[in-house]
């Protein structure tokens, strides 16, 4: 499959809390076997929706193309 053809997903990766600090919960795009770490906070999530949003988007204009 093409990078083209893949579909984009949103996750979050596990959050940890403990001793005092916390890590972990940053939002990921993933599209094929390509991977972006956006960080954590409301705008990585805001910012990683978008992406998936217009990723598919395009995806689907494509195929209507073909």
């Amino acid at each position: 499959m093409s990078l083209s053809e893949a579909q984009a997903t949103f996750s979050r990766l596990p959050f940890r809390d403990g001793d005092g600090y916390s890590y972990g919960g940053d939002v990921v795009v993933t599209i094929g076997d390509r991977s972006i770490i956006l960080g954590p906070g409301g705008e990585a999530e805001e910012l990683g929706a978008e992406i998936v949003r217009r990723w598919n988007a395009g995806r689907a204009a494509l195929g209507e193309k073909e």
